[in-house]
């Protein structure tokens, strides 16, 4: 019997070889846009054939994304440093220790 399904990327196998090859290495796909890798694998004592596929539309929205994610975090670290700044410290370990505290968060 030959199905198909989904292999989430919560697997690390499938991690590893994602990782592992970039969009130019992998075989252009007959659609515009797209391109695959054919990976065979064995998982749970079963021959598989894996087939990896990239989008340019899907990688352009995952940098948007990842711009925005990084564009807020900059903003939460600046107000949290202007906060710092202008607060009063008694001494030079309590600076630090507030400069730490906030590098953890």
């Amino acid at each position: 019997m030959k199905w198909l399904t989904r292999v989430p990327e919560r697997v690390g196998l499938a991690q590893q070889r994602i990782a592992a090859v970039s969009a130019e290495e992998m075989q252009p796909a007959l659609q515009e846009g797209y391109r695959y890798l054919e990976v065979c694998t064995s998982w749970g004592g079963v021959c598989q054939r894996w087939l990896a596929v990239w989008s340019a539309e899907t990688e352009q929205r995952e940098r948007a994304i990842l711009q925005k994610q990084v564009a807020k975090e900059k903003e939460r670290a600046e107000k949290a440093w202007q906060v710092l700044r202008r607060r009063e410290f008694s001494s030079p370990e309590e600076a630090a220790a507030a400069v730490r505290a906030l590098e953890k968060k």
